[in-house]
């Protein structure tokens, strides 16, 4: 003869539970594993990024943007030369503006590693707001695919 309980259940048997913490055990260190792995990968791209602009984004694969800031860097150290050369006249306020604006693209160029890092964290994938999908869902943009890696 079987016991039945107030709710209608065997007493004898144990409640069902869900899965067990053990079976979750290697899904969470490999996970943890990972978060951790791109934690370190984001130091590194900060790090690059703080040394020389630009090579931050070429880690993290993004090469366009760490090939524009590069480009933009040597692009106003060339003028700043070109404006301040003994064979012409030096003009001051256009070599001062050029001055100012190495320290705004370092800081940015900091900032855009930050965040595009912590968007690879994330999401796990590299941003993609540039993106545009035509109708079968491709890339509509050669580029696009260049810079995704």
């Amino acid at each position: 003869m079987e016991f039945k309980g107030e709710d209608g259940m065997n007493s004898e048997q144990p409640l069902p539970s869900g899965p067990s913490k053990q079976a979750d055990q290697p899904y969470r260190q490999e996970r943890r594993g990972r978060l951790q792995y791109a934690k370190f990968r984001k130091v590194i791209a900060i790090i690059m990024a703080a040394i020389i602009p630009g090579m931050g984004h070429l880690f993290l694969g993004l090469f366009i943007r760490g090939l524009t800031f590069i480009v933009l860097l040597l692009l106003d150290i060339f003028a700043m030369l070109y404006v301040s050369s003994d064979g012409l006249r030096i003009n001051i306020p256009l070599l001062i503006l050029l001055g100012l604006f190495i320290p705004v693209l370092y800081f940015y160029n900091v900032y855009d590693v930050l965040q595009s890092a912590d968007y690879m964290v994330r999401y796990r994938r590299k941003p993609d707001q540039y993106a545009r999908m035509d109708a079968r869902g491709q890339q509509s943009s050669p580029f696009y695919a260049w810079e995704r890696g």
